[in-house]
């Protein structure tokens, strides 16, 4: 899905990577009041289970371009997509 909406290799490698360590890459996440795959809280979380639906336990596609969303509103998915290193791409995620 990452490299599929045009995030190099490396760059999607180190979104996964933090991914696993926020939810273990489990969409249907849920605890202390994170969700998802990147334990959305407060605002954001309202607003990523806004954009999914209902469903959101089960789209991580849906998750995920909300991610890339949130990453280019904040000026950050060019650098992280296009990172060299999956180190790098994590560091700036």
């Amino acid at each position: 899905m990452l490299v599929s909406a045009n995030c190099g290799i490396p760059g999607a490698a180190g979104i996964v990577a933090n991914l696993k360590i926020e939810s273990g890459l489990d969409p249907a996440s849920e605890s202390l009041g994170q969700v998802g795959l990147a334990r959305w809280q407060g605002p954001r979380a309202v607003a990523m289970t806004g954009s999914v639906g209902s469903g959101w336990r089960s789209d991580p596609g849906g998750q995920i371009r909300f991610l890339l969303g949130e990453l280019a509103e904040m000026k950050l998915r060019d650098r992280v997509c296009s990172a060299s290193q999956p180190e790098t791409a994590a560091g700036i995620f």
